[in-house]
């Protein structure tokens, strides 16, 4: 019990509680000032052990003389953690990756454009006097703006369009100077060509390499030189069957007055254009062409391209080249005079503008009519014809046992028919349909008629596929084409005797050739047979008749050095000879023997 003057141990126990629950009162302050621990001296009469954390300096606030609340809880027991806010005590580490350096500046937001390269040069290395039968060995080249290398090692063909890269400005706009240079030069190359231009802030330019690297520093009119395209001036047609193509003339071209058309296949130049050599079509924002083009021609003057008797090249294109919302480039490169189907061949590029896109097309097939077809009756004289594609005359004016007339037709997987009529007279059919076989684009083809006129004549389509070599040697296939001949039959040459220009024994070379049959392998077997010691040289030739009375007939022919076909033709009674194209001239001109004909048959 408790008298009159005595605490009660109630409330005595209540003002230690009171006296706890300011101190964490304090504490809890002191967190959300982010102070640190603050101090509460010493008057308690059950002070707590320090806790190791150093004093924050603030005055300690002393007892509280006031009443308190009543501790609800029981008497000593510990302390209830605050529920609210954390203690704002000593920053826990970020548990995070650690930051790399300095705070991010941003995106990069400095003006810029957006430049690639085309390659479209002409030339090869190792090949100063421009030798059309050369391996391709283009130039490698370096793009330069300024002092800046942007693109390196581009060559021709191809790999001959870079995808676009940045080019950062130092303003709106800025002047800059486009340099090509010869990558196995160095820094210290000579400049091939060079042109000044101003780079816009957002502008895509096309820059394109045109002329010859063999006529640096010439003042000619195939000089190389570069020639800025901008892609951005291009229109995007608004006809949904409609592209805009802006076309570029980048072929082999030695006159200044070449002028270049692209056209459709009948002819018709798209929106009249008309550019001269090594230039782009003047109207940037590009001519109206059907977005589902298939193939295209480019017609040539001054002169024409060769070697086909249209004086055109044509490209077949493929699905879906062109699409609706797009703009392209048309850029004709390469050499129609080549012989090999290389890189350095006719090529059209097809480039979308303001896109790393580009479609390679090669130039046509090229198929070489031959007129092996004997008259009606022997004896009589044998017809010159022509080759129908369509309503097209596509080759004239075959005469028989000449150089092959050269037809321009479309890439195909299975072949397309053709019709065979005598020269100038369409209603007068030889052959009334024949089919082509597969056609692929970049190709050349050996087209034989062969057979009796008016007694099922034929066409047989052989691809030239000999081996390019360097120098070109004597690869021979032979065709039989003679309907008279006995089939199969063997080729083959004879030994030299002593003398140097006698005939000694036959040794065969291909064996057992059907009629109709070009020989295998399609590289041509290496023919080098003997050759004589007179002026002009020949070499003795034969055929021989299979099975067990073999017959030998004999003929002197001219030293081959190139690969060649080498075609049988004429009557097997007296007319029987042969004529050898060589593949390493356009034209594959054709050529007899010293002889006229193989040796008679003998008596019966």
């Amino acid at each position: 019990m408790s008298g009159p003057g005595r605490v009660s141990p109630f409330f005595r126990s209540a003002n230690v509680t009171q006296s706890r629950l300011l101190r964490v009162w304090l504490l809890m302050l002191a967190g959300l000032l982010l102070v640190g621990p603050i101090g509460c001296g010493d008057d308690s009469e059950d002070p707590r052990p320090d806790s190791g954390v150093p004093d924050s300096g603030v005055q300690d606030a002393g007892r509280d003389s006031g009443p308190g609340p009543v501790d609800s809880g029981p008497d000593g027991g510990p302390v209830v953690p605050d529920a609210g806010t954390p203690d704002a005590g000593p920053v826990v580490p970020d548990a995070g990756t650690p930051d790399a350096g300095m705070p991010d500046a941003g995106p990069d937001t400095r003006p810029r454009a957006r430049v690639r390269f085309v390659n479209a040069f002409l030339g090869s290395k190792g090949n100063p006097t421009d030798v059309t039968d050369q391996p391709w060995a283009p130039f490698s080249v370096d793009l330069h703006v300024g002092s800046t290398k942007l693109f390196t090692s581009v060559e021709a063909g191809s790999e001959a369009v870079t995808a676009f890269q940045e080019v950062i400005l130092t303003g709106d706009t800025q002047e800059v100077e486009f340099v090509a240079r010869d990558t196995e030069g160095g820094e210290s190359a000579p400049v091939l060509a060079q042109v000044g231009f101003t780079l816009e802030a957002g502008k895509w330019v096309t820059v394109v390499g045109a002329g010859s690297l063999l006529q640096v520093g010439q003042e000619r009119p195939d000089r190389p030189r570069l020639v800025v395209l901008r892609d951005d001036a291009l229109v995007v047609e608004a006809e949904p069957d409609l592209v805009r193509v802006r076309f570029m003339s980048a072929d082999r071209v030695t006159s200044a007055t070449a002028t270049r058309r692209f056209a459709d296949t009948s002819g018709n130049p798209y929106g009249n254009n008309t550019v001269n050599a090594y230039s782009p079509d003047e109207h940037e924002e590009g001519v109206p062409v059907p977005v589902d083009t298939s193939r295209v021609a480019i017609i040539g003057t001054s002169p024409a391209f060769t070697p086909s008797q249209s004086g055109w090249l044509y490209y077949s294109v493929p699905q879906r080249t062109f699409e609706a919302g797009q703009a392209y480039y048309a850029i004709n490169t390469g050499e129609d005079r080549r012989t090999l189907p290389d890189d350095g061949a006719s090529a059209l590029l097809i480039i979308t503008a303001k896109q790393d896109r580009v479609v390679r097309l090669r130039r046509g097939p090229l198929v070489y009519f031959f007129n092996g077809l004997l008259s009606a009756t022997p004896g009589g004289t044998a017809s010159s014809l022509q080759v129908v594609y369509q309503s097209l005359n596509v080759a004239t004016g075959i005469t028989y046992g000449t150089s092959p007339k050269v037809a321009d037709l479309p890439v195909s997987e299975t072949g397309v028919p053709v019709r065979v009529t005598v020269s100038g007279q369409p209603g007068q059919a030889v052959l009334e349909s024949a089919n082509s076989g597969p056609l692929e684009a970049g190709g050349r083809y050996l087209g034989v008629l062969c057979g009796r006129q008016g007694a099922s004549p034929t066409l047989t389509v052989v691809r030239e596929r000999f081996a390019a070599e360097v120098p070109p040697s004597a690869f021979l296939r032979f065709i039989h084409c003679s309907a008279s001949a006995p089939t199969p039959i063997d080729f083959g040459s004879y030994s030299m005797l002593e003398d140097g220009f006698s005939r000694g024994d036959f040794s065969p070379l291909l064996t057992g050739a059907s009629f109709l049959t070009a020989t295998e392998p399609a590289a041509g077997v290496a023919f080098s047979p003997p050759v004589s010691n007179t002026s002009p040289a020949y070499t003795w030739l034969g055929v021989r008749t299979t099975g067990e009375s073999s017959l030998e007939r004999f003929i002197r022919g001219r030293v081959l050095a190139t690969p060649s076909f080498l075609i049988l033709i004429g009557e097997w009674e007296g007319s029987l000879t042969y004529r050898t194209l060589n593949i390493r001239q356009n034209n594959w001109g054709a050529s007899g023997p010293n002889d006229a004909n193989f040796s008679p048959l003998p008596e019966p």
